[in-house]
């Protein structure tokens, strides 16, 4: 009698197979833990922070405008309005202020699936590039614009493969991308251009009349895109003061240029040491070299995102936070993204060790240079759970004990750190200390000057209906505004926020006064 077959029995092919199918249902399922472990730290680390100024900005303008407002505002914003009219329907229907944080959050999650179960990277390098501070922190924590960038790059890095039979979804998506932020418009350029180039030049010859004016129409979607965003910020040079341009002369070009670099290693990482600065900078040329050896067509998508971004930053708006540093890491994921789907296949590459590390699949360079970003992860995720990112819940939360709701309260000088303190006092009024108007969001026109003379104080006293007023004094002017007391002006300093200790340039400190008419 035969004995029945056991697994040691089956043929070497048949445990290979097996072996095989246990590794891939294990790499499964550590894609399943990370995406459970991301959803689970995310959401916690927004019940611990505390919106700044440039979040609030944006919700206060989406609860208080209309559409057509929300549009007219970006000309003093320098930002598109596609962020704000994704909030406009929370915050105009009375939401909670977490609302702003919760989709930021949400949309991180979209990318990170994405990320995890659509992108052709090796298991080792999507949970390298998961840990990155961008995807960790700074896309879902800090609610700003910057959340729609990682969902649509990733989107957008799916459909490429179906750029020629489904171009209309992919010029969708592009349009939608040139209007999340004004740095990824060279990436948009570059996208565009090798677009219209497979859908009019590639296979014209060969096409029928209806899928040629399908394509057409594809390639005028993103052209309206991108004029929409235009004419959005294009007014700026006429109504503010902060679109100038910073860079006239060929000196004040290089010389802004290597400030750009600079401050771009800088909040990359917040590191200055040499040593690491040139691995860091040799890592992101490895990853441009590893997109040159795909093909020139990936190497040059990504140096017009990077390019663009480095210009745009030297000749008018500096880079000023790690949110627009981290796009670059951003776009390079996108770039080896769309390159692994169209190069050969690992094992191809396997037969020369310097060709597999050169493969976009494994991307090893895109993986040092995404290291160099854990710092920021490490830094900035345990600060804000113990420590406020902002002193506005604990200035909001004094005045709500000892300020009357209807006290005459203006604030000095009329900026976005201060005004931002109406979206957590949402039963106050607040007036500007400048021109005594009463602001939400704040117009950042050129009428605004934005610093504090002593006049603007007996102004106050003259519009005060009661003895006294109440001024909340930016940490900026407060000495200036303590000097400008006089013998018959009576002032009491009545809070003083504590030093924010946290490692960035969001931790405004405040002055709270109390002022009594002579």
């Amino acid at each position: 009698m035969k004995k029945p077959k056991t697994t040691d029995d089956a043929p070497e092919s048949s445990r290979k197979c097996l072996l095989g199918e246990c590794l891939k249902w294990n790499a499964f399922q550590i894609q399943t833990l990370a995406m459970v472990v991301y959803v689970l730290v995310v959401f916690a680390q927004i019940f611990f922070h505390e919106q700044w100024e440039d979040e609030v900005q944006a919700w206060l303008i989406a609860r208080d405008c209309s559409i057509f407002q929300i549009f007219h505002m970006m000309r003093y914003e320098g930002h598109f309005a596609l962020w704000h009219l994704l909030l406009h329907p929370f915050a105009g229907t009375g939401f909670p202020l977490l609302t702003l944080n919760v989709i930021s959050v949400l949309l991180s999650c979209i990318a990170v699936w994405l990320l995890l179960y659509r992108s052709p990277f090796s298991l080792a390098t999507k949970l390298l590039l998961l840990l990155s501070a961008p995807l960790m922190y700074w896309c879902p924590v800090v609610a700003r614009s910057y959340a729609l960038v990682p969902p649509l790059l990733f989107l957008l890095a799916i459909c490429y493969p179906l750029r020629r039979q489904k171009p209309l979804r992919y010029a969708f998506l592009l349009a939608l991308l040139a209007n999340t932020h004004v740095y990824m418009e060279g990436m948009v350029a570059g996208l565009f251009c090798f677009f219209a180039w497979d859908l009019l030049f590639a296979e014209w010859k060969q096409l029928n009349t209806k899928e040629r004016n399908r394509r057409i129409i594809a390639l005028l979607l993103v052209l309206s895109g991108v004029l929409i965003a235009f004419l959005q910020v294009a007014p700026a040079f006429a109504v503010t003061h902060e679109a100038r341009f910073r860079a006239e002369t060929s000196g004040q070009f290089l010389q802004r240029i290597r400030l750009i670099l600079d401050s771009f290693a800088t909040y990359y990482m917040f590191i200055r040491n040499p040593a690491v600065r040139f691995v860091f900078w040799m890592s992101l040329l490895g990853a441009l070299y590893t997109l040159w050896r795909c093909s020139w067509r990936f190497l040059l998508i990504a140096l017009s995102g990077i390019v663009w971004q480095f210009l745009f930053a030297a000749i008018l708006y500096s880079l000023a936070s790690p949110q627009q540093c981290y796009l670059i890491l951003l776009m390079l994921i996108f770039t080896f993204w769309i390159a692994a789907g169209a190069s050969p296949t690992i094992p191809e590459w396997q037969k020369n060790r310097c060709h597999f590390l050169l493969h976009p699949s494994v991307a090893v360079f895109l993986c040092l240079f995404t290291i160099f970003s854990y710092r920021q992860t490490l830094l900035y995720i345990p600060y804000d759970l113990r420590k406020p990112f902002t002193d506005y819940p604990a200035t909001a939360a004094f005045i709500e004990k000892n300020i009357p709701c209807d006290a005459d309260i203006y604030y000095f000088p009329t900026h976005l750190p201060v005004s931002g303190l109406s979206a957590y006092l949402p039963r106050y009024t607040l007036r500007s200390g400048e021109n005594q108007r009463v602001y939400t969001y704040l117009i950042l026109s050129r009428e605004l000057h934005r610093d504090f003379q002593p006049e603007h104080i007996w102004q106050c006293l003259a519009q005060t209906k009661g003895q006294r007023f109440y001024a909340i004094v930016h940490c900026s002017v407060a000495r200036a505004f303590e000097q400008a007391a006089t013998s018959e002006l009576k002032m009491t300093l009545l809070y003083r926020s504590e030093k924010i200790e946290f490692p960035a340039l969001t931790g405004e400190m405040f002055e709270i006064f109390c002022v009594e008419k002579p």
